[in-house]
Formats: structure tokens, C-alpha cells, sequence
């Protein structure tokens, strides 16, 4: 994952739940892997 988009979500929201500790920001697995799920993309017959 590019860090701008990290940056991205962070600033505009639709990335995965995050906390931030001062400057850090970190992610729960359990959030990013809820996250994944959300967005994940089905196969398109075509």
C-alpha cells in the first residue's frame, strides 16, 4: 500500500479504524481485516 494513501485515509477518512498516538497512528488487525471484508471485490463473469 502506497504511504499516500495511508495519508489519504487518515486525513479524509475511508481507510480502516486507527488510533493515534501523538504523531503515530496504528491499526488494530481486527479493524483492517473488517475493513478488507467490507471492500472486498467479486468476481465479474464476463
Amino acid at each position: 500500500m502506497p504511504i499516500m494513501t495511508v495519508y489519504a485515509w487518515n486525513s479524509r477518512g475511508g481507510g480502516p479504524r486507527f488510533m493515534k498516538f501523538g504523531k503515530h497512528v496504528r491499526y488494530k488487525i481486527v479493524n483492517v481485516d473488517a475493513w478488507e471484508d467490507e471492500h472486498y471485490a467479486e468476481s465479474v463473469a464476463g
